[in-house]
């Protein structure tokens, strides 16, 4: 079974490492910082630099979570003519594990898409955050698919 970094070149599959290595600091930074993960956009320019978009002048804050995501993914398909890659890092809760995770979607302009998802748990003192295991899975093509 070909893996999601198959349909990529070469230089895709560097720009989806830098892109998904700066989403998953970012979503920690986030939990280490304020102790939530409010959605946060990345969209890799076509020079291969990597910006960090406002979320807040995207949606609403406060608007629910999947309108936020949503607005988001729309708002990173209408910037893709400039981009070549995007990323939007936000927090799941996964029931089966009883835990909280951070979620990374990052997509290819080459047609790759990848889900990441990294469990944490906090400290009942401290509230000092402990991060599992990351895993990959194939994910769903939103702004070039």
């Amino acid at each position: 079974m070909p893996s999601w970094s198959d349909a990529l070149s070469p230089q895709g599959r560097q720009d989806m490492q830098s892109l998904i290595d700066t989403a998953i600091a970012a979503g920690r930074k986030a939990l280490s910082n304020s102790g939530v993960i409010t959605p946060i956009p990345f969209l890799m320019t076509i020079n291969g630099d990597v910006l960090q978009l406002s979320a807040d002048q995207i949606v609403a804050p406060g608007t629910p979570a999947q309108q936020q995501a949503d607005g988001i993914v729309d708002a990173l398909r209408k910037a893709s003519a400039a981009g070549r890659a995007a990323a939007l890092v936000t927090s799941t809760r996964l029931a089966k594990e009883n835990s909280d995770a951070v979620e990374v979607w990052a997509e290819h302009s080459e047609g790759a898409a990848l889900t990441l998802i990294q469990p944490f748990h906090r400290s009942l003192l401290g509230g000092v955050v402990e991060f599992g295991a990351l895993a990959a899975y194939p994910g769903q093509q939103r702004v070039w698919g």
